[in-house]
């Protein structure tokens, strides 16, 4: 099956054969990537923890073909965002203050 993109107005359409998907506008975003490799040196893990985070904790790798994956960064922000459990919104406190 051969895929087709075109752009109608704030969507875009992806063809696939006969059936029309609307997805939402990621083109902003779409070239904001990391691939596999990028996220190994990130993290400094391997592959294969990689794929177990994708398997166990939701990581949002896409995967075209075994050789062509990445995550896209506002993704794996949203992802890493899931683990932080309190946001501190307080005042900064500065701890090797000398006042004392």
């Amino acid at each position: 099956m051969i895929l087709f993109f075109q752009m109608v107005k704030d969507k875009s359409i992806l063809t696939y054969g006969f059936k029309n998907i609307t997805t939402k506008n990621k083109l902003n975003n779409m070239s904001e990537r990391y691939t596999i490799k990028q996220l190994q040196e990130l993290y400094g893990v391997t592959e294969r923890t990689l794929n177990n985070w994708k398997k166990n904790k939701g990581l949002p790798i896409t995967q075209i073909t075994p050789q062509n994956k990445w995550v896209y960064k506002e993704d794996l922000e949203n992802w890493e965002n899931t683990f932080r459990k309190i946001k501190y919104t307080g005042p900064r406190i500065d701890i090797m203050s000398s006042d004392q």
